[in-house]
Formats: structure tokens, sequence, C-alpha cells
């Protein structure tokens, strides 16, 4: 029965040998244990036995009482905060409801821990490259440490603009503004698109009276974040989070358990292959696994996409908003990570497969031809990481879909010299 425990249960992602779940795990090793308290037993001698084995008893009782109470205290402790960087919106406690916007964030919020990378955190991997990072919310929830009224360059965006995997200091915004000289605000969110962020240019942006804008623009999901937006808004603006709650206290628990971080472990242990994964190789010699969430030959053309009409309707708003009001707009592109580093990589064979494939018209294209046509200044950031790329430098963290810091100095350059001119 004891070896059926480890043998019989399926092959599975996120389990010790790839098939163990964590009760699966837990009652092989308690039958494990079991089996081998009983032949111990049966080997020493008779008259030695009856003691040897309620003293096995006792202690295993003890164990089991003492992990269930370990259990009871880690399942009752209140939820605090999330357990992962908070800009990680699945986890709870790092959103806030709204009246405008699907969610926004607390006024000064202060979160300090690990930055586990989405990949890593998508799989329930631990991630070797996460770093120690401080996040904070200014006076309206946006990723500032101090309270900022006005600045000259305000940046709108996604998860990329807010940079909630790297140091506030080490993001584009901070650095650009150190770069021109000027004050600068960081008004990007994760988990919004064209359409919030319009609101955001709105409602914050434009009363900081900003001689720049730069809209950061995602290839990743921005366009898969603007139907999802479409659809809660023709829903009728439900709740954003409904199930954030119970995800909140599942986590917690999850970070406190005894018997769940030695089943984590053991689980880390187990050798496991990221299907679209890659070896870079960095210019100090040294191979970096890489994780790609997709690749840009299996995303759907942008052209006919069903988002792109509203997507590119609040580009305009925008863009004709900002020239109203004498502000100079930029449109940033940030491409999607396989784009950039897939071509320098040695890539997994499902990796190379989906690579190899034929591409529709990426966001890249249609975005500039866009702006071309309505006089907006486009800045596509793909050259300058590519040639990083190609100099082994990784501009995106391995388990991350985000840019690492490296890749944040090389985009604030782009955005120094747009503005410094030819």
């Amino acid at each position: 029965m004891t070896l059926a425990a480890w043998i019989y249960p399926a092959s599975k992602p996120d389990a010790v040998l790839g098939r163990l779940n964590y009760f699966q795990f837990w009652l092989a090793v308690i039958l494990s244990v079991t089996a081998a308290a009983c032949l111990t037993v049966h080997l020493i001698p008779n008259h030695l036995r009856r003691a040897v084995g309620f003293r096995f008893t006792a202690v295993l009782m003890g164990l089991v009482v003492a992990a269930i109470i370990g259990e009871i205290i880690a399942g009752l402790l209140p939820v605090h905060h999330q357990m992962d960087n908070p800009w990680y919106l699945a986890a709870g406690g790092g959103t806030s409801d709204s009246v405008e916007l699907p969610f926004e964030r607390p006024p000064h919020l202060k979160w300090e821990g690990m930055s586990r990378g989405d990949l890593a955190l998508l799989s329930g991997d631990a991630d070797p490259y996460a770093r120690r990072i401080t996040f904070e919310t200014d006076m309206e929830g946006f990723r500032n440490s101090r309270d900022i009224s006005q600045a000259d360059l305000i940046t709108i965006g996604d998860s990329f603009a807010e940079a909630g995997n790297v140091m506030e200091a080490e993001s584009f915004t901070a650095l650009a503004g150190r770069q021109l000289g000027s004050s600068a605000r960081n008004l990007g969110r994760a988990g919004y698109t064209a359409a919030t962020e319009l609101i955001v240019l709105k409602k914050y942006g434009l009363k900081c009276q900003p001689k720049v804008v730069v809209w950061q623009i995602a290839e990743a999901n921005d366009l898969a974040e603007m139907q999802i937006y479409t659809n809660w808004v023709a829903a009728g603006r439900p709740r954003y989070f409904d199930i954030k709650p119970k995800s909140a206290r599942a986590e917690a628990w999850r970070s406190r358990s005894p018997t769940y971080k030695l089943f984590s472990l053991a689980r880390q242990a187990t050798p496991r292959a990221w299907p679209l994964g890659a070896m870079f190789r960095g210019q100090d010699g040294v191979e970096y696994p890489v994780r790609f969430l997709s690749m840009p030959s299996v995303e759907p053309p942008v052209r006919g996409h069903p988002a792109w009409p509203a997507f590119s309707e609040a580009l305009l708003e925008g863009a004709v908003l900002c020239r109203t009001n004498g502000i100079c707009l930029i449109v940033l592109l940030i491409p999607t990570k396989s784009r950039v580093l897939a071509p320098h990589s040695r890539l997994t064979d499902l990796a190379q497969a989906a690579a190899q494939r034929a591409e529709g018209d990426s966001l890249g294209v249609v975005l500039k031809e866009f702006c071309n046509a309505h006089d907006i200044e486009f800045v596509d950031a793909t050259g300058a990481l590519l040639e990083q790329a190609k100099a082994g430098q990784l501009g995106y963290l391995p388990y991350d879909t985000h840019l690492s810091p490296e890749g944040h100095r090389v985009v604030a350059d782009l955005i120094q010299r747009t503005l410094a001119g030819p």
C-alpha cells in the first residue's frame, strides 16, 4: 500500500516527482514512516517490542498533533496583506474597489518582500532570481514613494510601467526623470489597458500639469486586457475581484503552513522543464534559464482583432487631449519577452517549433502605422532591447514576463533620446 501511494498517482504539474500533490505526498510520507516503524519493531527482540512500539506510536502521534495545531494556527491567523508582491493582482490585498475603474490601489500602501516572477508564481515555483523590493503607493494609489502633485513627466501604462518587480528607482519612469532633470510621476498600474489608462490620464494625469506624457503599451497582453475590460463593461461593471478573499487566505495559509513549506521544498527538488523555455548566455558566459509565456507567432494578428477598434479609439482620444493641453505625447511599445530573447537563446523543442511558425501582423507594425497616420510620436523599444540581448544582457527577468533593471535602463535612454531630438 505504501509503495502504491508513491507509484499510483498520475503525473501532474506542481507535484513531488511530478506525481504527488500536497495530500498525496503527506499520505505517502505517513504510510512510509508507519511501514518503517512496523518493520523496525518486527525486527527487534520480542521482549522489547511492546515498549519500543509504544514509543514509536507516542512520537508519531505527537508529531501529528503538533502538525495539526500548526495547520490550524496557519489557517486562522488574519490575512494582513498578500504574500507575494502586491502588483500580482490575484494574491489579494494590493487592490481596492473603484467607481470608474475596475480596481485601484490603496493609498499609502507599503509592502516589502521578495518579488517572485509571474512565471514562477504561475507554476507555483520558487524564483531563484527574485530580489527583495519595496513597493509603496502615493496618496492616489500609484507607485510613488512620495506624494507628487505636479510633475513635468508622467507615465501611464500597465505593469511594465508600474514596475513592481524592480525597485522604484530602477523603473524607466524614475530613470528618465533623473536623466532629463525633470520631476516625474509614475501613473502605471498592473492590469490596465488603453481605456483604463485614458481614464487615469483624465482623472489623475492632467492635474499634474505635465509637459510630457509617456503612454506605455505592452505587446504581450494589452489587447487581451482591452477585451477583458470591454466584457466587464458590457456585463454591467460587476465587482472585479470577487474571488480575491479566498485566494488571499489560501496564499496566506501556504506561506505559514509548516507542512506546505516542507512539501514545497520536496517539490522544488523535482526537476521540471518549462515548456516554452530557453537558455540565455550572458556576456559573462553564464547561462540563464529563461521562461516565455507565449511566442509572437502563436498570438492572433492585430489587424482584425476584436479589441483593436476600442483600443485605438482610446489612444486617439488621449492623443487629442494631450495636443489640446499642449502636452508632448510619446506612445512607447514594450515588446513581448520572447520577441527579444528567443533569437539570442537556445530554445526548447516546443519553443523552437512555436518560433518557426509564420507570424501575423504584430502590434508594433499596426501601432506604428496608426501613430504615423495621426501624427503621434511613436517609440518602439524592440530594436534597442534586441541589441541589448545580442550583447548578452538580459533585458527581462528570467522567471518573469517583465523588464529587468537593465531593460528599464534601455527604455529610459530611449525616452531621453526621443525628447532630446536629433
